[in-house]
C-alpha cells in the first residue's frame, strides 16, 4: 500500500518567543536551568581569573618566547595525559561515589590549585 508521507508527518510545534522578562522568570522558576546557568557563569569567571593571572606570572617566569613556548608545550602534554587518565577512571568515580562527587572534582581541583598558586605569590 502506498502511504502519503506528507499526510503522516506530524505538525511542527510552534516556537514560543519569550521576552527578556519572561526568559528571566523562566530561568528563576526552573532549578535545573538556573543551576546550569550558574555553573556555566561560575566556570567562565573562575577560568578567566585563574588563567589571566597564571599566564601573566608565566610571562614573568619565561621572558624568552622560546622558553615560554617549550613550557606551554610540556604543560599541554601533561594536561592531555591527565585528561586521558581522568576519562578512564571517570566511570569508576561515578559508580563508586555518585554524580555529586564526580561533579565536584573539577571545582575542588580549581579551588585547591588556585589557593596554592595565590598563596605562593
Amino acid at each position: 500500500a502506498c502511504v502519503d508521507v506528507a499526510a503522516r508527518a506530524k505538525p511542527k510545534k510552534k516556537k514560543v518567543k519569550m521576552s527578556m522578562k519572561d526568559s528571566f522568570k523562566f530561568l528563576v522558576d526552573s532549578p535545573y536551568i538556573r543551576n546550569l546557568a550558574t555553573l556555566v557563569i561560575s566556570y567562565g569567571m573562575c577560568i578567566n581569573i585563574v588563567e589571566v593571572t597564571w599566564k601573566s606570572k608565566l610571562k614573568l617566569a619565561f621572558p624568552n618566547p622560546n622558553d615560554y613556548s617549550a613550557f606551554m608545550g610540556n604543560f599541554s602534554s601533561v594536561t592531555g595525559a591527565v585528561t586521558l587518565v581522568m576519562m578512564l577512571i571517570g566511570r569508576t568515580i561515578f559508580q563508586k561515589f555518585g554524580w555529586r562527587v564526580a561533579a565536584l572534582v573539577t571545582p575542588s581541583m580549581i579551588a585547591v590549585t588556585g589557593l596554592a598558586f595565590f598563596a605562593l605569590n
